[in-house]
């Protein structure tokens, strides 16, 4: 078996395992909203942003399964991939949020009746929980002098 790669290695691997859950379990409902079978009103009802976050789900699941079979450079390689999909999406949904409210500020027809809350979705307000992975990553990587 090898050694641990990081003194943070639980850390990390509880991070990427929860944050498989919760994408699994939000991606899931998101779609089910979407198609109606329930009623979410805080998560939205967009089936693809529903199915990015399950794939969001895959790539940590698959790195908690690195992590569980001892291939610990290849678990940091997927919680970092996971998290910096975290932050494009989140990115890609700060654009939109904000676009809509420079065209709410600006009084443009179509957004009239336009609330924060309609582009408040899960991928603005989980991607918190990545930072801590970014951070163990950081603090990992070998420093040039």
């Amino acid at each position: 078996m090898l050694e641990r790669v990081d003194k943070h290695y639980w850390a990390v691997f509880l991070n990427v395992f929860v944050n498989a859950i919760l994408y699994l379990i939000i991606g899931g409902i998101q779609i089910l909203n979407s198609i109606g079978n329930i009623n979410s009103m805080f998560l939205g009802n967009n089936p693809l942003e529903g199915f990015i976050l399950l794939l969001m789900a895959l790539v940590f699941l698959y790195g908690t399964r690195c992590f569980l079979r001892g291939q610990e450079v290849d678990g940091y390689a997927f919680a970092v991939a996971g998290a910096l999909l975290m932050y494009i999406l989140f990115m890609l949904q700060a654009i939109v949020l904000s676009t809509h409210a420079l065209g709410c500020a600006l009084n443009l027809e179509d957004w009239a009746q336009w609330q924060i809350t309609d582009d408040v979705t899960p991928s603005l307000w989980m991607f918190p929980l990545a930072l801590p992975i970014i951070r163990f990553y950081r603090m990992q990587r070998p420093r040039n002098n």
